[in-house]
Order: C-alpha cells, then structure tokens, then sequence
C-alpha cells in the first residue's frame, strides 16, 4: 500500500512536471514565432514560415491533448520500475490526488 502510493505520487509529480516544462517551451516557442512571422514573410522565406505554421499547429493540438501527452512520455520513463501500476492508470488521473488514485486502483 505505501510503496503502491509513493510510486503514484512519483509518477504523478513527473507526470505534472513533463507538462509544465512541455507548455513551457511550447508557449515560448509560439511568442517567438509571433515575433518573427512578418519578418518570415517579408524576407520571402516561405521554408521557414511553412514549418512554423506546421509545429504551430502542431503545438495546439499537444496543448489540447496535454495529459495523454504528458502521460506517454510519463508511461516511457517509467515503463520498466512500475509496468504494471502504469497499466491500470489513465490519463485522467493526473486530475485525481495520489490518494484517491490509489483507493481506485485496489
């Protein structure tokens, strides 16, 4: 029981952590962009600004999909000390506290 929740709570600190440096980079990233498209388009570098529009929208969609994102790449970095404990979460527990976490998975 103790181990089962320290092992949630790691995995939910890591897992809140991997989506705040993510939302991060990507929200500086994009202000970058804003700041640098009208140079884009007044240079004619149509390359560039074809690829900041691609990872811009790629970047909204990583916004909306933020805990299933933050999730995997959770799931990956824990995927050989706690395989099975990952298999009955979800993404959604993230929302939960580690407690409540751990009540529903006995």
């Amino acid at each position: 029981m103790n181990e089962t929740l320290e092992a949630i709570q790691a995995i939910h600190k890591t897992q809140k952590r991997i989506a705040t440096v993510t939302g991060v980079t990507m929200g500086i990233l994009m202000s970058i962009y804003f700041f640098t498209f009208a140079t884009l388009i007044d240079r004619g570098m149509f390359g560039a600004l074809l690829l900041e529009v691609i990872t811009s929208i790629a970047f909204i969609f990583a916004f909306i999909f933020m805990n299933r994102l933050s999730f995997g790449l959770t799931r990956l970095f824990y995927r050989r000390r706690h395989a099975a404990l990952l298999q009955q979460l979800s993404p959604a527990d993230i929302n939960k506290s580690p407690e409540q976490v751990c009540e529903s998975i006995k």
